[in-house]
């Protein structure tokens, strides 16, 4: 019976480097797969939490505007202010288009960049 260990060639025929290399190029179709799925994961959650901070905005807007000016808000007791109501919408709207816009000034076509999210 025969034990002794037997000494393995570091050197082969072929580099590590090579080798590395190789596995690269059999493995980048697979690759290529894989950092799409990656990256449309990741642009569905960043849209949602574009969408969450736009009404996010758009409610603390609301929010704030009825807790700091008295047109907005209304004494216990007295009528609904719809009109108060409508004005406070249209400016947390206008509050909320204007920070959709400002994400979107880079692009060159900044109507076109609110296709996915608006």
């Amino acid at each position: 019976m025969d034990i002794r260990i037997k000494r393995v060639s570091l050197v082969s025929g072929v580099s590590l480097a090579e080798r590395g290399r190789r596995a690269v190029v059999e493995q980048a179709p697979q690759l290529e797969l894989f950092a799409g799925r990656v990256s449309a994961k990741l642009r569905a959650a960043f849209l949602r939490l574009y969408e969450a901070r736009r009404r996010l905005a758009t409610i603390g807007v609301t929010v704030w505007l009825m807790q700091r000016y008295s047109f907005f808000r209304r004494a216990p007791g007295d009528p609904p202010r719809f009109f108060a109501y409508v004005v406070n919408g249209i400016i947390a709207t206008a509050v909320a288009a204007t920070i959709c816009v400002c994400s979107h000034l880079g692009d060159p076509d900044p109507p076109l960049g609110h296709r996915d999210v608006l």
